[in-house]
């Protein structure tokens, strides 16, 4: 569960992901090393369309996922994942959050439930 493999990432690839970085899924209490709630951070760039005018023409983002539920019997888990743009401009005025839930639905089915969100920072000109 807290490995990459190949296929994952040859998919990041096709997505269009480069510069590739993982600081791997490290436990949310350090001082409780065994626990399974744990937390990771990626980095990557991707391009950007050729019709936005930019400094540059790609921009760093930056995704942290944090196991916020894991319980084996019956599977169920539940995972926010917080993206920030740090390169655009204001881009920590704003991080769009999701959180993916696996639950149990009948004897052999799961229900996968994504909600998102929008949150505006304080320094955000956007929100005004």
């Amino acid at each position: 569960m807290y490995s990459y493999h190949n296929e994952i990432k040859d998919f990041w690839a096709q997505q269009g992901m480069h510069d590739l970085r993982t600081i791997g899924w490290v436990p949310q209490d350090p001082s409780y090393s065994n626990s399974r709630l744990r937390t990771r951070t990626m980095l990557f760039s991707v391009d950007i369309p050729e019709g936005l005018r930019l400094s540059q023409n790609f921009t760093r983002i930056q995704v942290t996922d944090t196991i916020t539920h894991l319980r084996d019997c019956p599977f169920s888990s539940s995972v926010l994942s917080t993206i920030y743009a740090p390169d655009v401009a204001s881009g920590h005025a704003f991080a769009v959050k999701t959180r993916t839930c696996i639950i149990p639905h009948a004897k052999s089915e799961s229900r996968l439930l994504v909600t998102a969100v929008l949150v505006w920072g304080d320094e955000s000109d956007f929100q005004r």
